[in-house]
């Protein structure tokens, strides 16, 4: 954990130092060859805020591999794979709040490019490096390359583009993106390895009871799909009425 933390902090550091020289170039370069009218990039910024584009469409890539590998060991690598990606996931949220603040193109002035499609206010107490979002994408884009060769390479080029639009839009730049997808990649692959004897008791579950097992996949399925956005706010919702219910 004390070594992954440094990593990540060395990495939060190269990718400071390249932002004058690698970022700025290729957010300048981006923004001129995609020059957009504004209904074009209001509706970009649309297909980034549905869970249905963002994480859904992955998730059922992942069940498409459980299904299509019926063995123990594949269900396992997909089972440690899924779980890996959404910790990778936490982990960059984690980092986000622990590193420095890494201001986004939205909210940096040196960059000099106005944003239009996204407001700026609804992302200015996040910091931007790592990607959280790329953390969970290409970590659930990696479980299906896995498994399933043909899709896996479908699901990283539906992860790039995915995060492309949001380079576009100002929310990240290209560096923290690499950063959280190279997390969400290594944790997988780490989880491929670490995690195998556990996953494989799961499975041992499904066959023993299919029912509680496949309740609590749709249940888990759906949370990472949705990075957990409705009981993040009904758990902060809870600890509002808790802090201030008898005021």
């Amino acid at each position: 954990m004390v070594l992954a933390g440094a990593t990540f902090a060395a990495c939060w550091l190269i990718a400071l130092r390249l932002r004058a020289g690698v970022d700025y170039p290729l957010m300048r370069a981006l923004n001129a060859a995609l020059t957009l009218p504004l209904e074009v990039d209001l509706a970009l910024a649309w297909l980034t805020t549905y869970y249905l584009f963002t994480g859904v469409l992955l998730m059922a890539l992942i069940w498409y591999c459980w299904f299509a590998c019926p063995d123990a060991l594949s269900r396992s690598r997909v089972l440690c794979g899924t779980v890996a990606a959404f910790l990778a996931g936490i982990a960059g949220r984690c980092l986000q709040l622990a590193l420095p603040t890494h201001a986004r193109p939205l909210h940096d002035a040196a960059l000099g490019i106005a944003f239009r499609a996204i407001d700026p206010a609804e992302l200015n107490h996040w910091s931007a490096f790592p990607s959280d979002h790329a953390a969970v994408q290409f970590g659930l884009a990696a479980v299906v390359l896995l498994l399933c060769r043909r899709l896996g390479v479908a699901a990283l080029i539906w992860a790039a583009l995915l995060n492309l639009v949001r380079v576009h839009l100002g929310v990240h730049y290209p560096t923290d993106v690499i950063g959280g997808a190279a997390l969400g990649v290594l944790a997988v692959l780490l989880g491929q390895g670490v995690a195998m004897p556990v996953g494989m008791r799961l499975v041992a579950w499904e066959g023993q009871a299919p029912g509680g097992f496949h309740a609590v996949a749709f249940f888990l399925s759906y949370q990472i799909a949705t990075l957990f956005d409705e009981a993040r706010t009904a758990a902060l919702a809870i600890l509002h009425l808790l802090r201030h219910g008898g005021a």
